[in-house]
């Protein structure tokens, strides 16, 4: 079924779990599997995971409901249904660049995230053909560091990405997001959780649940507040501009409120296992938490090496990383190709084509930050980022400066600039007390805390 709003014909999900699948995919990815573990490990674990959880529900969820909200009402992605609500609510349609500034964070991290992506896919080929049997952390540290070395290599991956992503997006929602995401989906979640039970029986999970689970609130500093909420904006899915043009799509009858919380446990869920999974390894075979980047691709491995199957398992385990990457990747491009199209009055196609490749010559910067330019550093008169490739740019900007930027404009102008109606109206469906507290939260609570998570972000 699809209605017409403005020049584009405007599709609907063909059901809600269509939509849960796709939103959930697009919110769980690397960041879960990937980023959450390895800045876990590198923030004092269960008390950076507790200041995450209470990010993700306490911020993410009013703004994944926001967004959701912002998209069902202005029915266009996140430039036009800005402007189109501005323009409901009699405000400046000046309002409408919240959305650029949410697409810019949104390229900045595709252009690093198809890199990553195809990262995973060089590790299904390295174990499938069983070149960490028996390494030593040494061997894998040597493994990747090759593959850090070989910028051809990891080009010719992210070309890959980028051309699964790229197709998917192009074959539009019915015909590419819900077919993907809702076999990708099922697959990936008990694909993790069975390897979740298979570290409990060969990884050392006790080990593992204190480190994730008992606190210790003297690691606690700015910068860990900045980064488990950096995290939490990252993994969420909030500030993109993703969940207003998936919101685009949404039926009017559905419930925001349940819908974000669905959305939010999920992704929480999968951090949650993707923790059980890879911690029982690190600390069974005495492997460093705070590896970094690196705990994923130079750790596991040596796991996967040594345990009964392992070649399997490893193969298994980075083709779900994979998975969760490249439904992510879709869910990045698809506001990016949106506005295009919208911008150029061309076909998605052509759209996810152009922007596709645009993707792809950015991403070689990503890609030559880790070997021929990784003694660059663009902005090194900033002391944060005196020391920082091109990729550590595109990171800590992106996720601690413009996406939570973007989300304390979506705050401000959702609680105080949209018709108080529009809300009301939106929330219907969603139950009483979500239609109470939502302003409140949207006028008060959020933009507070985003604001104070900008100044640790400015100051750590």
């Amino acid at each position: 079924m699809s209605i017409t709003t403005g020049d584009q014909p405007q599709f609907r999900w063909s059901s809600r779990l269509s939509f849960v699948f796709a939103a959930s995919g697009f919110a769980i990815g690397l960041g879960n599997i990937w980023r959450f573990p390895y800045m876990t490990g590198e923030n004092g674990g269960a008390a950076f995971l507790l200041i995450y959880l209470v990010c993700a529900f306490g911020i993410g969820m009013p703004l994944i409901m926001a967004e959701l909200m912002l998209g069902r009402q202005g029915k266009r992605g996140i430039v036009g249904s800005l402007r189109a609500v501005a323009a409901q609510s009699r405000a400046s349609q000046r309002w409408s660049w919240i959305g650029a500034l949410a697409l810019l964070a949104t390229f900045a991290i595709l252009a690093y995230y198809v890199v990553i992506a195809g990262w995973t896919l060089d590790y299904v080929l390295r174990l499938a053909e069983g070149e960490f049997t028996g390494v030593e952390r040494e061997g894998s540290t040597a493994v990747f560091a090759s593959l850090m070395e070989s910028p051809w290599r990891m080009l010719a991956w992210t070309l890959v990405t980028v051309a699964v992503t790229g197709l998917v997006v192009a074959r539009g929602i019915k015909g590419g997001i819900e077919k993907v995401t809702s076999i990708m989906m099922p697959v990936f979640f008990v694909g993790l959780i069975l390897l979740s039970f298979y570290a409990l029986v060969f990884g050392d999970m006790a080990s593992a649940l204190e480190f994730l689970f008992v606190p210790d609130f003297s690691k606690i500093d700015s910068t860990v507040v900045a980064m488990a909420v950096g995290q939490a904006f990252f993994s969420v899915g909030v500030g993109f501009g993703t969940m207003v043009s998936f919101g685009s799509y949404l039926d009017e009858d559905v419930s925001i409120a349940s819908t974000a919380g669905i959305i939010v446990a999920a992704d929480t869920a999968v951090a949650l296992v993707a923790g059980l999974t890879i911690f029982p390894f690190v600390f069974q075979y005495g492997l460093e938490v705070t590896s970094g980047p690196g705990l994923v691709f130079e750790t596991l491995p040596v796991a996967f090496g040594a345990i009964p199957a392992g070649q399997f398992v490893g193969v298994v385990f980075f083709a779900l990383l994979f998975i969760a990457a490249i439904t992510s990747c879709v869910g990045l491009l698809e506001p990016l190709a949106k506005r295009a199209m919208n911008m150029f009055s061309v076909r998605l196609p052509t759209a996810a084509i152009v922007v596709s490749a645009l993707i792809a010559v950015v991403s070689v910067g990503t890609v030559l930050s880790f070997n021929h330019w990784a003694d660059f550093h663009p902005l090194n008169s900033i002391g944060v980022l005196a020391d920082a490739t091109i990729y550590v740019v595109q990171d800590y900007i992106a996720v601690n400066i413009l996406l939570p930027s973007a989300a304390l404009l979506i705050a401000l102008f959702v609680g105080w600039v949209a018709r108080k109606e529009t809300w009301e109206e939106q929330l219907a469906t969603s139950g009483r007390f979500a239609a109470l507290a939502f302003l409140p939260i949207m006028r008060y609570v959020v933009p507070l805390a985003i604001g104070s998570i900008l100044v640790l972000s400015i100051l750590s």
